[in-house]
């Protein structure tokens, strides 16, 4: 009988562990799920504010017959 506890309390302490794991797993995904999309939509606003930018002194450039190509050079070193 004592055989048959012992491996009850091993089988309990197993059960605990593959608890603890899927629960490690499941934070751990969440975590990576959370600052994957905030680094995503950080890029994405980066860039729309970026192209804004430039559309708008494009325009700018474009209604007052300056070259472009100054600032079309700007934009494709900074970004």
């Amino acid at each position: 009988q004592e055989y048959s506890g012992s491996g009850d309390r091993t089988q309990q302490r197993r059960g605990r562990s593959f608890i603890v794991f899927k629960l490690s797993v499941l934070v751990s995904s969440t975590f990576l799920f959370f600052v994957t999309t905030t680094l995503v939509a950080f890029t994405l606003k980066e860039t729309q504010d970026r192209m804004l930018n430039f559309t708008f002194h494009l325009q700018q450039s474009v209604r007052q017959g300056s070259p472009i190509g100054h600032l079309v050079a700007t934009h494709v070193i900074e970004n």
